[in-house]
Parts: structure tokens; C-alpha cells; sequence
């Protein structure tokens, strides 16, 4: 995590020493010797003229193999400039810069011991050296050596307190050292000597998100991207952050971004993968750890992490074969052997199943969990268990213990249940999954059908979807119900996903005539905003949503999720489901009636519980419409986006009012901004033009709405000529104030209302 900055001290012949009377009758040698731009000529005239031998004193011949090794050292052949400038240091052993350049030589090298010696020799020379300092704090770090490389940092402060990027090394120090509040303090110095320093936003960014501050962290990450748009690490470590915070999406839109920048980076694309993967999309993920293993076909966790997706799909035989190319890849990666067991006991390959299990207890014998499985491997080969053996390392204070113990009779299932226990919730939710799995196996091996398939069915109903108990259990179930019919319990196949999967809330789904079958997948979210507490309230939106809302369901056959005075967490909940309904949807609507505004260039629809103090509030208090549109257009065949959110806005004017009295005035326009679209087949509708606003309405729908709802269901008539129909309304309406605008990518007609 160390900066390494090397610096070379430069070694021109008048910054060491020569007399400036002599500059203007320097010799033509001695010109090339010191110039930086032709390294080849330096070390030809540098060599010119220490081959005059004794002609040449002392202090200049040290010069000139200074200058030389200088120039060795910018071709990277650092052993001929360490060999010169150890007959610098011969020449003249008083020499600090050429001790602290040969230390740059030998860091480059990293033979760190050999360049803190030679720090410390220049330091010696020279106590004031703050380079040396810094320079040896460096090579502290890079040998894992914190508190010295802070004790250098320090000293180098001391002598430069205006240097951001000593405050930025001796930062990383500390958030080496897991102190994260002395390393933001740091980063915090750096930023104000340089507030355009994107990459101390990004240390910083990742100093929050180790405190799990992913609000502070993401605010970090934004800075640094919007110093410099093209700043890779940024958008991928603001992926890490929102998907710890359990947004998906936008994890996915940073990381999209990120591999669009640097498209052979094959973590970004196995990170991406894992997102993809937590969200059940199986396929999508499996497409980007094949990208990921193209790159880096070295990489072992990448062939598991494959493996899961595959495993997931019910690809057993594939999933087997990624785990066995990881395993060859590490074969001490206990992991992939316990994975490669799971899918051999999801075919009933419980020799197969046994070995793995018994490979993972023996590279991590702490682990309970292998020792569990391969007992429930061996009962249901018909072999004795060995759980007593395998689980001789395992931490018997520690969960799941209990659950070992409840398996050797050595404490009652009840008993074993009743320990799973924990202040934090999930953390309890997760122990009563095991416990109501390995119980129910337990249970199952001792014959006990009744006690056993009560636990599996609790596991199988109660368990989060992205762990193998759960898939587990859901299996063994299947296969009972096959066997007896007695447990109406759909198959489903072992999977072992990686990263937690969004709940989708159920979309209402009335009834629709038969032609509906007809028109393929079809699935909306309208929004309507009345009610802002902060502001009065809007007459029309939560008529308009409600309108458009029942003309998209019974009339044009769209299973429709709504919301109405939607709060910030609301809202971002809905769009999540939206999200997830419309994937592989013919077409995918989103309308938005309520307050908008631009800032910064981007369009946000305003939550009713929104507070803008600061440009932080107005960025992350609201809903992006860019990120709306980014995140259907890959989901959707065809994306559809109505905003009648250009109203008059009060909140709007007060962050604004803020930001002028703050000096720090927008001098943005009222109204959207224009708004790109990435996707051919992407339609995007404002109520009126950029940068202007419009009306709420008289009556019980704004004019834009009205003329939607008027227009709309008319039988046989492309899209594009229902919007030409709606602006032209629209205008009329409102003598010409208000003249919708809309950005279409489509290339296909689209008729919403079939003919009847």
C-alpha cells in the first residue's frame, strides 16, 4: 500500500558545486556531461572526461560519474550507475547526493537494506537532507517497517510542512498499521496543501471504507473521479463500497465504467463477476470471469469463483472442472477443495464428495464446516462418521461448535440450537441457518425423517439464498419429494454463491387479456412526488403516477411497481426491484412526476424527505436519472423514460440560495440538463426543454401527463409518433411556453397499443 516516490536529485554540474564563473566557459564535454535531455550524449561526455585522468580534481571527477550514473540510472541499468556512483563517493566521500542517488539505485533494485543504508549516510551528510528522510521512509514501508517509515515521514514534515505527498506516504503508513484515524488526519494535511490531489481522495476513500464509513468513502471516490474522469482505481474501489452498502447497481455502473477505461484489468472484471453472481445473474457472471481468466489465466480464485456460477446453474460436470483447474492452479487453496465437494455431493459422488472434504480439513483443520459436510457425505454413503477426528483443530468455544458437539452426542440438538445466539442480527440469522441445516442432517442420518426434515424445511425457508446450506437443503428436499411425494418442494440445484443476493419485492400482477401473451415481457416503475414537507406541497404527481400507473396496467399490459411520496430509501428500494423485474424485459418504462433539478451538469429526481445543505446532500440525497437510465439499458430490450420533473422547485432554489451565500454559486440553469443515453434502443422524454421548467398543472394532471394519457393508448401507433403527438399537445396547451423534448436512440418501431 506504500507510495514509492523515487526521487532523483539532479546532477547537473553547477548544482554540485562548480563555480558559477565557470558556467559560461564550460567545455563542450563538460555541456554534454551535464545536460538531462540525451542520456547517450551525458554518458559520452561524462566518460570524455574522466578519461583525462588525474587532469580532472577529485570534486569533478566525482561529478562526472554523478552525472553519468544519473544518466545510467534514467536507461534502468541501475548496476553501471551504482558502480559509478560508488566512484563518485570514492572520489569524494563527503558526496550526500550521490550516497542518496546510488540509494534510489538500489531501491530501484529492491535491495532496500542497501538503500537505507544509504539514506542514512546522505541524512549524516546532511541533517537538513528531507529528501533522504522521505526517501527512507519509503523504503521502511516497502520492507513492512511502519513505525520507522512514520519516524522518517515525521522528519521530513518537519523540515517541509508543505509537502502533501509526505503526508500522503506517512498516512499510508498508518492505514498499513490499521490506524485509519491518524492516516485520514494525514490525508487530510495533503489535501488542503493540494486540494486537486485525487489519488490522497482515493487513499482517504479507502481509509473510511476500512471504518465502514461508505457514505465519507464514496464521497472520496466521487472527488477523485471528478478530478480525474479517468482515474481507474477510483471507480472500482467506489464499486467496493457501494456494494458493501448492498447497491449493486451502482457497484456495476463503476465498474463497467472502470473496464471501459482499462479494459485488461482482470480484477475488475472478476469483481464485476461477483457482483453479477450475488445478484443471480449467472450467466452475466460467468461471461466476466471467462473475460477475467483470458487476462490472467494464472489466477486460481477466478476458475472458483466460475465455478460457483456454474455450480449455481446446475452445471455440475463445469463447475467440477473450473474447481479443478483451480486446485492445480493453488493446490493448498482449501476453498476450492470444499466447493469441488459441494458439487460432488450435489451428483451424489459421495466418494468423490469424502476425498475433497477431507483435503480441505487437512490444509485448514480450524475449519468446522468441511469436517460437518464430509459427516454428512459419509452418512448418506452408508460409512461411519469421523467428525471426531476431523474436527480435532476446530475451536470448540467458537461457533459452530456447538453444532459439532450436537453431531457427537455431546450436546443435545435443543442445546446446540439455543447457542445460536448474537447481539447482531444477521450475524443470529445466520447461525440459526446452520444450526437448522446441520441439525437436520444430523437428524436425517440418525433416521429421524420427522426432526429432520423440520429443520431442513426451516433452513430451506429462513437461510439467506447465497449460501450452500440453503441450496443444500433446498436439494435434499427435492430429492425427497421425488422419492415419496410426500414434501412439495420444487428442485433446485446446489449452488454456493458469492455475494448476497438483492430481495425483489413481488410485483402485483393482475389479470390481462390473453393478447398480453403477445406482446412479450413488459414491466414499469412510476413514481409520484406530492408531498415535500420541506416545501408546499405539489398538487398533480401523485395523480399523474397513479394515472399512468393503471393505463400501463390494464390498458398496455405492464406489470407495474409504484410508489408515491417515495422518501430517498424508498425510492432506491424501488428502483432496485425495477431493476431486477426488468431483466430480459421486451420493454422497461420508468415515469417520474415530481420535483427535479441539475447539478453539476446531471439531472436528480428529488425524494420527498430530501435536505440540501452542501453539494454532498444534493449528489447523494437524490435519485441520479443518468444512473436510472444506465442501469435498465443492459437489463431491457428497449428502454423508455418519462420525466415530468421540471416543475417550479423550492428546494432547488434554497440549495442554491446556500450555495451563493457559501460562494460557491451552481450558475446552473432551472429545469434537466440534457442527458445521454448509451443504448441504441433507449427513448428518454422531458416534460419540457432543458434547462426550462414546467407546469404542475390546473386540473388533475400536469399538461405533460395529460397529453401522455390522451396519446398514449391510441391503437397501432409507434412511439415516436405518439412523443410528436404529446409535444405538439403539449405546446398547444400552453400557448407555446412548454414544448417537450426527448432524446431517442430507438431503431425499431414500437407500438405500445396494439390494434384491436
Amino acid at each position: 500500500m506504500a507510495l514509492t516516490r523515487w526521487t532523483i536529485v539532479a546532477g547537473c554540474m553547477l548544482a554540485w558545486g562548480v563555480p558559477l564563473a565557470q558556467a559560461k566557459t564550460l567545455d563542450a564535454e563538460w555541456k554534454d556531461c551535464v545536460q538531462e535531455e540525451n542520456r547517450d550524449l551525458a554518458i559520452s561526455g561524462c566518460g570524455k572526461i574522466l578519461a583525462r585522468g588525474n587532469a580532472v580534481s577529485a570534486a569533478d571527477r566525482a561529478i562526472a560519474y554523478g552525472n553519468r550514473g544519473i544518466a545510467y540510472a534514467a536507461k534502468e541499468d541501475y548496476e553501471s550507475a551504482i558502480a559509478d556512483y560508488d566512484a563518485a563517493i570514492r572520489s569524494d566521500p563527503k558526496y550526500a547526493d550521490a550516497f542518496f542517488n546510488r540509494g534510489v539505485a538500489h531501491d530501484a533494485k529492491d535491495d532496500h537494506d542497501l538503500a537505507i543504508a544509504d539514506y542514512s549516510s546522505a541524512i549524516r551528510l546532511n541533517p537538513k537532507y528531507k529528501d533522504a528522510y522521505f526517501n527512507r521512509g519509503a523504503a521502511y514501508e516497502a520492507k513492512g517497517e511502519h513505525d520507522s517509515a512514520i519516524a522518517d515521514y515525521s522528519s521530513a514534515i518537519r523540515l517541509d510542512p508543505k509537502d502533501a505527498d509526505t503526508y500522503r506516504n506517512r498516512g499510508l503508513a498508518y492505514e498499513a498499521k490499521d490506524d485509519h484515524d491518524r492516516a485520514i488526519a494525514d490525508y487530510d494535511a495533503a489535501i488542503r496543501i493540494n486540494p486537486k490531489y485525487a489519488f490522497v481522495y482515493n487513499d482517504r476513500g479507502l481509509a473510511y471504507e476500512a471504518k465502514q464509513d461508505h457514505e465519507r468513502a464514496i464521497a472520496d471516490y466521487d472527488s477523485a473521479i471528478l478530478i480525474d474522469p479517468e482515474y481507474v482505481l477510483a471507480y472500482a474501489n467506489r464499486a467496493v463500497a457501494y456494494r458493501a452498502k448492498g447497491d449493486e447497481d451502482h457497484a456495476i455502473a463503476d465498474y463497467d465504467r472502470a473496464i471501459a477505461l482499462d479494459s485488461e484489468n482482470a480484477g475488475n472484471f472478476n469483481a464485476r463477476g461477483l457482483v453479477h453472481e450475488g445478484k443471480g445473474d449467472h450467466d452475466r457472471a460467468i461471461a466476466d470471469f471467462g473475460q477475467a481468466i483470458r487476462i490472467d489465466p494464472e489466477d486460481s480464485s477466478t476458475f472458483s469463483n466460475r465455478g460457483v456460477s456454474r455450480q449455481a446453474k446446475g452445471e455440475h460436470d463445469l463447475a467440477i472442472a473450473d474447481y479443478d483447474q483451480a486446485i492445480r492452479l493453488d493446490p493448498k487453496d482449501s476453498h476450492a477443495y470444499l466447493l469441488r465437494g459441494i458439487a460432488y455431493l450435489s451428483k451424489a459422488s459421495h466418494d468423490h464428495a469424502i476425498a475433497d472434504f477431507e483435503s480441505a480439513i487437512r490444509l485448514d483443520s480450524s475449519d468446522a464446516y468441511p469436517a460437518l459436510l464430509a459427516d454428512i457425505a459419509l452418512a448418506r454413503a452408508g460409512q461411519p462418521g469421523r467428525l471426531r477426528a476431523n474436527s480435532a483443530g476446530v475451536d470448540m468455544d467458537k461457533w459452530p461448535a456447538p453444532l459439532v458437539k450436537a453431531w457427537l452426542d455431546e450436546m443435545t440438538p435443543q442445546e446446540a440450537l439455543d447457542a445460536a445466539t448474537d447481539t447482531d442480527a444477521k450475524t443470529q440469522r445466520d447461525m440459526l441457518c446452520d444450526a437448522h441445516f446441520y441439525l437436520g442432517e444430523r437428524e436425517m442420518a440418525r433416521n429421524n425423517k420427522a426432526a429432520g426434515l423440520q429443520h431442513l424445511r426451516r433452513a430451506a425457508a429462513d437461510c439467506p439464498s447465497t449460501v450452500v446450506e440453503y441450496d443444500v437443503a433446498r436439494a435434499e428436499l427435492a430429492a425427497i419429494a421425488a422419492a415419496s411425494e410426500t414434501v412439495p418442494v420444487k428442485p433446485a440445484t446446489v449452488a454456493v454463491p458469492v455475494a448476497p443476493a438483492p430481495v425483489v419485492a413481488a410485483v402485483a400482477t393482475p389479470p390481462v387479456p390473453a393478447a398480453c401473451a403477445t406482446l412479450g415481457k413488459r414491466v414499469a416503475l412510476v413514481v409520484g412526488n406530492s408531498a415535500y414537507p420541506q416545501a408546499a406541497a405539489l398538487a398533480n404527481p401523485v395523480n399523474d403516477a397513479a394515472d399512468v400507473a393503471a393505463i400501463l396496467r390494464e390498458k398496455l399490459c405492464f406489470n407495474v411497481i409504484e410508489a408515491k411520496d417515495a422518501t430517498l430509501a424508498v425510492f432506491q428500494k424501488k428502483i432496485g426491484n425495477f431493476a431486477e423485474a426488468a431483466i430480459g424485459a421486451d420493454v422497461a418504462l420508468f415515469y417520474y412526476a415530481g420535483h427535479g433539478m441539475q447539478f453539476q451538469q446531471t439531472n436528480y429526481l428529488v425524494p420527498v424527505d430530501a435536505t440540501m445543505e452542501n453539494e454532498y446532500d444534493a449528489i447523494h440525497g437524490n435519485i441520479s436519472a443518468q444512473d436510472v437510465v444506465s442501469l435498465l439499458e443492459p437489463r431491457a430490450k428497449v428502454t423508455l423514460v418519462f420525466l415530468d420533473a421540471c416543475r417550479t422547485n423550492p428546494i432547488e432554489d434554497e440549495f442554491r440560495r446556500k450555495m451563493s451565500q457559501l460562494g460557491r454559486g451552481s450558475g446552473e440553469s432551472r429545469g434537466l440538463a440534457p442527458m445521454a443515453s448509451h443504448s441504441a434502443e433507449t427513448l428518454v422524454v422531458f416534460a419540457t426543454r432543458p434547462n426550462q421548467q414546467a407546469a404542475d398543472g390546473s386540473g388533475r394532471n400536469s399538461p405533460f401527463t395529460q397529453a401522455f394519457l390522451d396519446n398514449i393508448i391510441l391503437p397501432g401507433q409507434d412511439i415516436e409518433k405518439v412523443m410528436r403527438d404529446v409535444t405538439a399537445s403539449v405546446r398547444t396547451k400552453t400557448n407555446g411556453r412548454q414544448v417537450p423534448e426527448r432524446l431517442s436512440g430507438l431503431e425499431h418501431d414500437l407500438v405500445l397499443a396494439p390494434q384491436r
